[in-house]
């Protein structure tokens, strides 16, 4: 319970599927009437490939804080992958909460489905008993599939009961939809010298399709052929004649979930399996009546108006893919996204997110989501380019506000490219507008799209940074090379006022250094006078490694010759206090400035520097041989 709340968890993949939607529409109503409140862990897909895809999407299920939760809902039946499911159960029931699978039975949890041989039965016994039907042919399934073959049971024995002929040659295979059902209706017109009084179907889509060919033939419907279907599809509604079925109802099922949630979070007893069974809804197919009429008026404007939002909001969602790969980095990102109206929604990434110069393609760490998230997008408080804080387990910068002053549930996506978790969306919408439920899948797809690119250009231009570097820096001092120097050399010339200043620092006893201590020692006293000499060079000074132990600086403009040698010694000196080696680093300077009209030749200048430089160097020899 969080904010005197009972908090349930509900596991399904596509929210916008029309059945799906409706559940949660009830789920979420007949919980916020019992003080409660529903926060859906949703995927695009239904896990059936397993692909990369799919790996980043269950990534969302990572994201269920179960210190909060009370209850977990899995629409097992839905969701394909297994093992998917499995872990789910698992990890609640580590934390001891009650589970319930909407489908198949599984250890320690109460499962709840619809009774699809009593609903079947329902409209095998309507067909043959109710309309007096002595010759039926049934549209299975798939064949040897669970599904399939319990429904054709059900036509076997409702048909042993009447007297009723009905054997493997009265049993076609329709796959569960259009194109298989199509051919196997039409083959009726060749197996058979003339067609049944009835066609039973397995599904709505089966039976669907099988009125459209019927009637391609002339065949009259019901007059000729009775059509029957099951699960009670939208699309029934649309057929002429209206499709009699069994309708699975989507509210019943959620009322059932409810009901048996508060039992079990009560305190008792609830069965181990709760069937609801499918309602009944003769219609004009098998030659009934029905009281649903349809306005195609007012459903063609919908559809209509529908399709148009659809392909507004996909230019919309183009648009803004090309203005986000636009931006420098994150902060850009998240100021563009508040001149867009994405409705309720929050946006979280991983921090690595943000960070160019990480992979996008790997995981960087064991954990789908990092303990402390990054807030880019918040709709009740636009970020304006500024990116917060959140701890992941809040799962919502307003997660109070939102449990307390709203009954809707909380809706969760992952996002991901390439399989890679980035982070997560959250959907807070203050209606059940199904087009909304369409439109969040639609945003987290293109979501997807969008950081993903971002992030691989990003990456692509922090590596072209560093490929880059490496051409034009030392390996060792991280100085230019030499190669790099004469490529900005002429740039410098541009921005000089006509005077250029050269600076030649040499490593004294490099030799007696790698001799008696080693190379590494050697390497670490030649970095020392690199950075000696970086340490006392303005910002538009071009450093350079020029050779083994000598070190040029081209700088535009005059400086102080003295300034520089007193800046060299003291950082050495420095550095030799407190650097613990056995041995002094020194450096011999040479330093001369240049009229650039008399000449700008970068190699004439640093020789008539090196020449400065063995001056200082032989004064040096002279007075350690004196003392």
């Amino acid at each position: 319970m969080l904010y005197g709340k009972t908090i349930v968890a509900l596991c399904t993949p596509k929210i916008h599927e029309a059945t799906n939607h409706r559940f949660i529409t009830t789920f979420a109503k007949c919980l916020a009437s019992c003080n409660a409140r529903l926060l859906v862990y949703s995927t695009p897909s239904e896990l059936f490939w397993n692909s990369i895809d799919e790996q980043g999407e269950k990534a969302v299920f990572d994201l269920i804080n179960y210190d909060i939760t009370d209850a977990v809902v899995i629409n097992e039946e839905a969701i394909k992958d297994k093992d998917t499911v499995r872990r789910i159960i698992l990890d609640a029931r580590a934390h001891g909460l009650p589970v319930i699978t909407i489908g198949a039975q599984y250890p320690g949890c109460t499962r709840i489905t619809f009774d699809y041989t009593a609903g079947f039965e329902k409209i095998v016994r309507h067909v043959i008993a109710d309309h007096n039907v002595k010759d039926i042919h049934m549209i299975a399934g798939i064949k040897d599939n669970a599904f399939s073959e319990e429904r054709i049971d059900v036509v076997r024995k409702v048909a042993a009961e009447y007297d009723v002929d009905f054997g493997n040659d009265d049993i076609s295979y329709g796959e569960f939809w259009s194109v298989p059902t199509e051919s196997a209706v039409e083959q009726l017109f060749v197996r058979r010298r003339s067609l049944p009084q009835a066609i039973i179907c397995a599904n709505d889509t089966m039976a669907i399709t099988t009125v459209s060919v019927l009637k391609r033939h002339g065949i009259k419907i019901p007059e000729n052929v009775i059509v029957t279907g099951f699960d009670g599809i939208n699309e029934i509604r649309y057929s002429t004649p209206q499709i009699t079925t069994c309708l699975c109802s989507s509210e019943h099922l959620a009322l059932t979930v409810s009901d048996t949630i508060m039992q079990m979070l009560s305190g008792r007893a609830v069965p181990g399996s709760v069937l609801v069974v499918p309602e009944l809804q003769a219609s004009e197919s098998c030659g009934c009546t029905t009281s649903v009429k349809l306005n195609a008026s007012e459903e063609l404007t919908y559809i209509n108006n529908s399709f148009n939002r659809y392909q507004n909001e996909e230019e919309h969602m183009f648009r803004m893919i090309s203005r986000i790969l636009e931006c420098q980095d994150f902060s850009e990102v998240a100021n563009e996204l508040d001149k867009y109206d994405f409705y309720d929604m929050v946006i979280a990434l991983n921090p690595e997110c943000t960070d160019r110069t990480f992979d996008p393609l790997r995981k960087h760490s064991d954990s789908v989501f990092a303990d402390t998230v990054k807030i880019i997008y918040n709709t009740n408080f636009p970020m304006h380019g500024r990116i917060d804080d959140m701890r992941k387990s809040d799962l919502h910068p307003n997660l109070k506000d939102m449990l307390t002053e709203h009954e809707e549930p909380l809706i969760f996506l992952s996002l991901n490219y390439m399989g890679v978790p980035m982070g997560f969306v959250c959907f807070s919408y203050h209606d059940y507008d199904i087009q909304n439920y369409y439109k969040a899948s639609q945003i987290t797809s293109t979501l997807n799209t969008a950081f993903g690119a971002f992030r691989s250009m990003q990456y692509q231009q922090y590596l072209t940074e560093k490929i880059e570097e490496m051409y034009r820096c030392d390996g060792l001092t991280h100085l230019l090379n030499r190669a790099a120097l004469k490529n900005l050399y002429p740039e410098l010339l541009k921005k000089c006022s006509g005077t250029m200043t050269v600076i030649l620092a040499d490593l004294d006893g490099l030799k007696h250094i790698n001799d008696n201590y080693g190379h590494d020692d050697g390497d670490y006293a030649i970095c020392a006078v690199a950075d000696a000499l970086r340490s006392c060079c303005p910002q538009n000074a071009l450093c350079v490694r020029w050779g083994g132990d000598e070190m040029v600086a081209v700088i535009p403009g005059t400086i102080s010759s003295e300034e520089i040698y007193r800046s060299v010694d003291a950082y050495l000196e420095n550095l030799n206090s407190i650097s613990g080696k056995e041995f002094e680093i020194s450096a011999s300077v040479g330093i001369k400035s240049f009229d650039l009209t008399d000449s700008s030749d970068l190699e004439y200048m640093i020789r008539m520097t090196d020449e400065l430089m063995y001056s200082d160097k032989n004064q040096k020899k002279e007075l350690r041989t004196r003392r």
